[in-house]
């Protein structure tokens, strides 16, 4: 047996308790999902389907060793309990056949609006060139709604599931005819919640919106680090997806983690209805303690809408 059926039994061993026994043979595999970001640790984001299912494939970009596959699994595993409307779903999990080494991958629903970062940011490959533009608060507000249902839903749980790397490109969408602003928001992006990346800060060359005691260390964080990441985000939208436009290097990285463990956060535009920006300061508080829960936050978005727009 060589090296590479090792770990193909290895991996069939861990994910065997998890009925997940899928084979990248079982996927029919196309082009690079448009509009969605691969970040660390998946290499690229796929198109593809799954017995006639339309399906997003990541394909994972790190060596497999016993460490990857142990997070990979409880990844896995903790992804495929997941059950909200808010939540990307999972469809299925496995890895590649054949004589090279093998690739491990996650599938998921394919939500068909791309992901937050890219609506934000434009879109330069499309006919015509659609350019960065300011989102309405109304769609903000819509888009808020979503996240904070389904991050509400994941701190409920029992231990409570920290996503830990909420940012626009964690954040999925679908189009949606009902609402004032056409989009739905799912989250997805659960590679940080259970260790597949040991290190979140080597996720972004840029740890915008990693809260200060992350940026500290420590390891010892709470609930309220997804929602100063939440505070990061709202300003995300209001600045058509670059909030630190002084720190955009990659070489850049030890300044803004300095800054924003001194205090500094994001500029938000002038033209902010108070109450959202209330919100804003409030998530992102430097005290974990200040911050609100979701659950506030969710009956804020929910049952005062309209004062966040005043």
């Amino acid at each position: 047996m060589n090296v590479n059926d090792l770990i193909r039994t290895e991996i069939e061993q861990r994910l065997a308790p998890f009925a997940v026994r899928n084979q990248m043979h079982h996927y029919e595999v196309g082009n690079p999902a448009p509009n969605v970001v691969a970040l660390e640790p998946w290499e690229q984001v796929l198109l593809g389907t799954h017995y006639g299912t339309a399906v997003l494939i990541y394909r994972i970009a790190a060596t497999i060793n016993s460490n990857i596959l142990k997070n990979y699994t409880k990844t896995v595993s903790m992804h495929r309990s997941l059950s909200h409307p808010n939540i990307v779903r999972f469809q299925g999990a496995g890895w590649s056949t054949g004589d090279e080494p093998p690739e491990l991958f996650i599938a998921t629903e394919n939500t068909n609006a791309g992901c937050l970062q890219s609506l934000l940011q434009g879109d330069p490959n499309s006919s015509p060139p659609q350019p960065p533009a300011p989102m309405p608060y109304e769609r903000v507000v819509d888009i808020l709604r979503d996240v904070a249902s389904a991050m509400s839903y994941l701190h409920a749980q029992s231990p409570p599931v920290l996503h830990r790397n909420l940012r626009g490109s964690s954040i999925h969408l679908t189009h949606d005819q009902t609402r004032i602003g056409g989009y739905s928001a799912k989250v997805g992006g659960f590679e940080c919640s259970r260790g597949l990346v040991n290190d979140c800060m080597t996720l972004m060359k840029i740890p915008a919106h990693f809260a200060p005691e992350i940026i500290q260390g420590g390891g010892d964080y709470t609930t309220a680090v997804d929602v100063y990441s939440f505070g990061i985000l709202i300003s995300e939208m209001l600045s058509k997806g670059v909030v630190y436009p002084r720190y955009t290097a990659s070489n850049k990285a030890s300044s803004l983690a300095m800054a924003v463990v001194r205090g500094h956060r994001p500029t938000i535009p002038s033209s902010c209805p108070a109450g959202l920006r209330n919100l804003i300061v409030r998530c992102w508080d430097a005290v974990p303690e200040y911050r609100p829960t979701f659950r506030e936050i969710l009956d804020l978005l929910m049952n005062n809408r309209d004062s966040l727009l005043v």
